[in-house]
């Protein structure tokens, strides 16, 4: 039985039960839980019969953790049977009587975030991509891949673009030579002008051993600050060309890149995985396109209050991220090399456009009952828990977020499913 009082507009308080047979579970749990921290004399810890246990304590040291223990699952059936939305970090709760006859009733006072509505959130559009890797995406990476594994050898052959060439170049301004641009042994990669833009296109066709010169006129704006505006002739020698040589696509190159035999196989692996790399970036835009109609369609009220909080939980999670102390608004301002209101402006519409869709996505889930069962989410939790131990007092929150998070992806579902694909060309026109 689950009974909700109106306390003001944005607050209710709910009551709700567990029965005896269900509170015994809880019971049972607590005590296996606390047996070893019992000591009665003539007894060794743990040891002491239950009944004995309950005769000298009663069940009062059991409730606590019988009822962290029942909470979740009897709050979240409470919060489904009534389609409130409350805002679940605030919700506050207190046990009103537990008894082994009677069982345990539960108040939860909950703060609603807003009293919203939308409508018109069957239908919407979402751009439709296929997740299928071509021949020519699989080609480019497996050559990245032999780029990254080949040798670079001595080659006697004209340089070509891409090539490494040892080179000595001396600079001469008006027929002198300028130290600060002369070198010897120089080795550079033919193709990012690291000596002066359009030095290297000069270079392409020279041979090791051969001489040549090559001239530049120098941008206002050149490094050296005696060269600006100017130009040089550079006397260079070739020394030495260097050229990468790529591995063979072969079976002998797939056994070395990755577990497996044949090269075929390689391929088809990597098809997979760029297929999976694919599916997460058609399922974000996916997501993308619903999201920025959410934020237009749904009608809520946000308090300052939500804003603010949520302002400044935005402000703490980038100063951790950029490891900023204490952080501000002004400092994260710095980092950013941004004036504060610009930051905070952007700082305010991001967050006001998460808070809609997030509501958005809260009312659809209330209106088509899309809450996941108590077993779902016990079921996600056990899953959690078998490779991640989770504190006794830290078991509520959790049941909360996985509740949360799998009601998230089945009103997405639900959008999707009941929505409009349209394929890429055709959103580009329509926007």
């Amino acid at each position: 039985m689950v009974g909700i009082e109106e306390i003001d507009r944005l607050k209710v308080r709910l009551t709700f039960e567990v029965g005896p047979e269900e509170f015994k579970k809880g019971l049972d749990h607590s005590y296996n839980k606390n047996k070893s921290k019992i000591k009665i004399q003539g007894f060794r810890p743990g040891k002491a019969p239950r009944n004995y246990v309950e005769k000298l304590y009663g069940i009062e040291f059991l409730i606590e953790d019988a009822a962290s223990f029942l909470l979740p699952e009897a709050y979240s059936t409470a919060i489904r049977t009534t389609g409130i939305k409350a805002n679940d970090s605030k919700t506050q709760f207190r046990i009103l009587s537990a008894s082994k006859e009677e069982g345990v009733v539960f108040e939860a006072i909950c703060e609603l975030d807003s009293k919203s509505d939308i409508s018109n959130y069957k239908g919407l559009k979402y751009t439709s991509i296929s997740a299928e890797p071509s021949d020519e995406q699989v080609d480019l990476y497996i050559e990245s891949q032999r780029e990254k594994n080949a040798r670079i050898i001595s080659v006697d052959k004209p340089i070509e673009l891409n090539d490494t060439a040892t080179i000595d170049f001396k600079c001469m301004l008006d027929g002198e030579l300028f130290e600060g641009l002369t070198q010897e042994g120089a080795e550079i990669s033919v193709g990012q002008d690291a000596i002066a833009e359009g030095f290297d296109e000069q270079l392409v066709g020279a041979k090791p051993g051969q001489s040549l010169n090559v001239y530049i006129p120098f941008p206002d704006d050149f490094r050296i600050e005696e060269l600006r505006g100017k130009s040089a002739a550079f006397n260079v020698t070739v020394k030495e060309v260097q050229s990468k040589e790529l591995p063979p696509a072969d079976d002998e190159f797939a056994q070395d890149v990755s577990e497996f035999e044949t090269f075929a196989e390689y391929r088809e692996s990597v098809k997979g995985n760029l297929r999976d790399m694919l599916k997460e970036s058609v399922n974000s835009k996916i997501l993308e396109d619903i999201n920025s109609q959410l934020a237009q369609l749904v009608e809520c009220e946000l308090s300052d209050e939500l804003i603010e909080n949520a302002f400044d939980s935005q402000i703490n999670s980038i100063g951790l991220h950029y490891k900023i102390e204490d952080p501000t608004l002004e400092k994260i301002s710095k980092v950013f090399g941004s004036p504060t209101e610009q930051i905070s402006e952007m700082l305010h519409n991001d967050i006001i456009y998460t808070l809609k869709v997030d509501e958005a996505l809260n009312v659809v889930a209330a209106k088509e009952n899309l809450y996941p069962s108590p077993e779902e989410v016990k079921e996600k939790l056990d899953e959690y828990v078998s490779s991640n131990p989770v504190p006794e007092e830290l078991v509520q929150s959790y049941y909360k977020y996985f509740a949360h998070e799998i009601a998230r992806a089945k009103t997405y579902d639900f959008l999707i499913k009941n929505g409009q694909p349209v394929n890429a060309q055709q959103a580009q026109v329509e926007a």
